[in-house]
């Protein structure tokens, strides 16, 4: 009797914990849209549309935003706005392999230093666009890193994805006067780079957002991988 009452409480526990990952999945799909496409634009003399980015990006935007850019011509270098409902937070996008310190730059391949910089360029010229003044961003103090599991239906096939997390900030902000923030997370991985940049306001708050975005980040994928997982992800969602 008390041995088959403890497979009894066995059985339930893994029941328990069953019903625990399944609400987890749920919750963090719950945060989250279906990942973005890669995004094309007129690339070469030819002008004909190509992929923006020279390898397949998997990632899950927030729930509420679209898979396909906002606007149809990219920021400088292939960086893309996605834009979400709340007309207050965009999320750009723009991928890259990584050239060496030795070897010369072509389009949709930078030296890691020179990818910051077009970064940079590419949210000053956004800028222009939409205030209709010359921004030059502050340039950040400091750098942080970041590593975040990614997200699996299993906990053992979680990897970790490192992050390096740094600010641009608009000038000129008062306690009276919003300027723009852009929080920078760049991912590098087998010779790969890919900037998630979230841009906010610097006095807007939005606690389910910041969530979501989190959670966003734990889905980025740009491995070999990363066309079959979304082509699965499509396949499931029918």
């Amino acid at each position: 009797m008390l041995a088959g009452g403890c497979g009894v409480s066995d059985y339930q526990n893994r029941l328990d914990e069953q019903r625990k990952r399944i609400q987890g999945i749920d919750e963090f799909n719950n945060l989250l849209d279906d990942p973005i496409d890669i995004p094309t634009m007129q690339i070469g003399v030819s002008r004909e549309e190509q992929p923006a980015w020279p390898f397949e990006v998997f990632l899950r935007l927030p729930k509420g935003y679209s898979a396909t850019p906002k606007d149809k011509t990219p920021y400088y270098i292939a960086l893309f706005r996605y834009a979400g409902d709340d007309p207050n937070f965009n999320i750009f996008i723009v991928a890259a392999h990584i050239a060496e310190p030795d070897e010369k730059q072509v389009f949709g391949k930078y030296h890691p230093k020179t990818f910051k910089l077009y970064v940079k360029t590419a949210l000053e010229e956004y800028l222009f666009k939409t205030t209709k003044a010359k921004v030059s961003l502050v340039e950040p103090k400091e750098e942080s890193s970041d590593v975040v599991k990614s997200f699996a239906i299993y906990p053992e096939d979680a990897k970790r994805i490192l992050y390096r997390q740094f600010e641009y900030r608009e000038p000129g902000g008062t306690r009276t006067k919003d300027v723009s923030v852009f929080r920078v997370h760049l991912h590098e991985d087998a010779g790969k780079q890919i900037c998630v940049i979230e841009h906010r306001l610097t006095r807007t708050a939005n606690e389910a957002h910041d969530n979501a975005f989190k959670a966003s980040l734990r889905t980025l994928d740009i491995s070999a991988d990363a066309i079959g997982k979304r082509a699965q992800f499509k396949k499931t969602r029918g």
